[in-house]
């Protein structure tokens, strides 16, 4: 890494970090390469994008860089994803990007790149999130089919777990149109280049598919859930109302009797 910060200029290079915000533009900072390569750093809502141009000195440089990418404890435990669109070679490891070749980086390729690493973040933590669903309902599963006065207890936590996978479905409907709307507002290269990686990072696929399977099956779990519950309940109530109308007929039966049996004394 010294190598690297050391043959480096801001000339030649440049390094940035960018801080997601939902609906408001990402803030854009310039950062040392060490900052780049900074494993404790706070990914949760932070791109880092690093640009080597073809000149010296980064041209030997590159392979440290790559390396160093490659080995860093990043978001995803899944392999440097690599492009290689004319004059660039282009690496993908989030929350990491590097950029190699070219005289300079191009601003359409890099405010793409940005907002492009800013739709996978939250599809990530929209993957995060129901995963930890999927752990949860792992104890909610006999709700489906047979529940006691004791589960009752439990139906606070189903409504809670339903309002929860209904905003992540809604998240999903609106996260899904924006790569689209992503690709329709850029010239043909940069279009290409966003594609690829979109198909290299298995957003269409295998992720959003996923995605779309695990909630709608986690909505049918804690609807039925949520169903049997309501059933029991109102049966519940139903049975302990028939009840009181048992014990209130034996009463007023009781008191009749009384009355017939002082009426025939009297």
């Amino acid at each position: 890494m010294d190598k690297i910060a050391d043959g480096l200029s801001a000339e030649v290079a440049v390094s940035y970090r960018f801080r997601f915000r939902r609906d408001v533009p990402h803030e854009k900072e310039t950062v040392s390469i060490e900052q780049w390569f900074e494993e404790g750093a706070d990914w949760a809502d932070n791109f880092y994008l690093l640009f080597l141009p073809d000149a010296p000195p980064t041209t030997d440089l590159r392979g440290d860089a790559e390396g160093r990418l490659n080995k860093l404890r990043t978001v995803s435990e899944e392999p440097t994803i690599e492009l290689l669109p004319k004059p660039y070679r282009i690496l993908w490891r989030p929350p990491h990007a590097a950029v190699f070749g070219g005289n300079k980086l191009p601003e359409e390729l890099l405010s793409a790149l940005v907002e492009f690493a800013s739709l996978e973040n939250q599809l990530r933590q929209l993957e995060a999130k129901t995963a930890g669903y999927l752990e949860v309902c792992k104890n909610d599963v006999s709700l489906t089919h047979a529940v006691g006065p004791s589960d009752l207890r439990r139906q606070a936590h189903v409504n809670k777990m339903t309002e929860q996978i209904v905003s992540s479905q809604m998240e999903l409907v609106r996260l899904t149109p924006c790569f689209d709307n992503l690709y329709g507002r850029l010239t043909s290269q940069t279009k290409h280049i966003l594609e690829a990686l979109t198909e290299k990072a298995r957003v269409w696929d295998d992720r959003i598919e996923a995605l779309e399977d695990q909630l709608e099956s986690l909505w049918d779990l804690y609807e039925l859930a949520n169903d049997r519950l309501t059933e029991f309940s109102y049966f519940r109530q139903e049975f302990w109302l028939e009840w009181a109308i048992i014990v209130l007929l034996v009463l007023e039966l009781g008191v009749m009797f009384w009355e017939a049996l002082a009426l025939s004394r009297g």
